[in-house]
């Protein structure tokens, strides 16, 4: 081949990669804003929330409702530990808080959390969703 096929062959490759790049760079905030408007605004608020008080490395365990994607698969998903293996609730939010986990999302559907002075605790919460910092027993 000569050096200027390969060189437009290249350019043809190059600009192919562009324009994919384009039309799937969209299609994330597409996919995005879909997911977020069909959300219910009690759980996006309670994802909002969460994420404004949050620190980047700061760490949470969740108890909402199985059918609730805000724990697994939302923007808060590299935040959430698994829940721990434990006796009761009680005794899951100490071991949690042993593990260096900082914060609770609670869904108050379930009953309110299993915490001393739940007021001095709560950081943020929603008219469904709770969350709260956890400290030692």
């Amino acid at each position: 081949r000569r050096f200027s096929a390969v060189l437009t062959e290249a350019r043809v490759m190059t600009a192919a990669a562009v324009v994919l790049l384009a039309l799937l760079w969209g299609g994330f905030g597409i996919g995005a804003r879909y997911v977020l408007d069909h959300q219910p605004a009690e759980e996006v608020a309670a994802v909002r929330l969460t994420l404004a008080t949050l620190d980047a490395d700061d760490r949470l365990i969740a108890r909402v409702s199985v059918r609730t994607p805000i724990a697994k698969y939302s923007a808060l998903a590299h935040h959430v530990a698994p829940w721990p293996d434990a006796a009761d609730d009680r005794a899951a939010l100490a071991l949690a808080h042993e593990e260096g986990i900082g914060y609770l999302l609670w869904d108050d559907d379930t009953g309110a959390p299993p915490l001393a002075d739940l007021s001095a605790r709560r950081v943020a919460g929603t008219d469904r969703y709770g969350l709260y910092r956890l400290v030692a027993p």
